[in-house]
């Protein structure tokens, strides 16, 4: 990228490509540098050069910063599960009962145990909203043998999180911002069912607006993001069906958003409607 960069700025071409390299191979045995400059320029000149999708400049930045934030929420998913496995260890089982230890009720309780407090009833009385219904269970479920090194790493996972949530805001303010220019692009992306106002900032960061530009169709769109079967066909009979890799951010975030739609509209919802 610094490379295309560079030659955009600085060099006088009538059009810089970034090409697929599995698309440009070269025959085996001739693998040179000097061999492969030469065998592009050939491809080039016969037309069979297709270039890869890059963003603009707008739509890059907002990409960088998005994908960044996956990567964060990632972090903090995986920050609590660690905080899961410290209290495993100390045999306090609150996950068994409240449906996250990454409640406002949760996160009382595991303060006060840190804070020294290691009676189950005076912890359960901790619980907030519909988990007081809970309080018998959770009276059990707080007995446990939580020590002094329990205590400081849950301190320390506690830390961590609330560092990754204020990374997280953050974030969330600097798509907003960057989201201004695309507001009614995303604002109709999240009309489609199991998307929602992250998910459409995530989506257009990815493949922008003008997307006609650089995919002829939706077909040459969904082959791109790896979202429809493969095409490998030979003497009449279909060999394999296997998706290509695609764009794996988009991939992952287009099936996490059909899955939603799957489970909160009855219509998609192949138990309700029979099919």
């Amino acid at each position: 990228m610094p490379v295309y960069y560079a030659l955009l700025e600085h060099g006088d071409f009538e059009k810089v490509l970034i090409c697929n390299a599995a698309h440009v191979k070269n025959v085996p045995g001739r693998k040179t540098d000097y061999a492969d400059a030469e065998w592009l320029a050939h491809l080039l000149e016969c037309g069979l050069l297709a270039g890869s999708f890059v963003p603009p400049a707008e739509i890059k930045a907002a990409r960088d910063v998005v994908r960044y934030r996956t990567k964060i929420v990632q972090q903090r998913v995986s920050e609590i599960a660690r905080l899961g496995t410290t209290l495993q260890d100390a045999g306090i089982k609150i996950d068994s009962v409240a449906w996250s230890i990454a409640t406002k009720s949760g996160r009382a309780m595991i303060e006060a145990l840190i804070d020294g407090e290691r009676r189950g009833p005076v912890l359960a009385q901790l619980a907030k909203g519909t988990m007081r219904a809970k309080i018998a269970d959770l009276s059990m479920a707080l007995e446990g043998r939580f020590g002094d090194h329990h205590a400081l790493m849950c301190r320390l996972h506690l830390d961590h999180i609330d560092h990754l949530e204020a990374a997280i805001a953050r974030l969330d303010a600097r798509i907003e911002q960057m989201m201004e220019p695309f507001q009614c692009w995303r604002d109709l992306l999240a009309t489609v069912p199991g998307i929602g106002r992250h998910a459409a900032a995530a989506v257009i960061s990815e493949i922008g607006v003008a997307v006609k530009e650089f995919f002829p169709d939706d077909a040459h769109l969904a082959s791109w993001t790896g979202l429809c079967p493969g095409n490998h066909q030979s003497a009449g009979k279909r060999r394999s069906g296997k998706p290509r890799q695609g764009n794996t951010h988009l991939q992952t975030l287009l099936v996490e958003c059909a899955w939603s739609a799957v489970r909160h509209d009855g219509y998609l919802n192949p138990s309700t409607t029979g099919t």
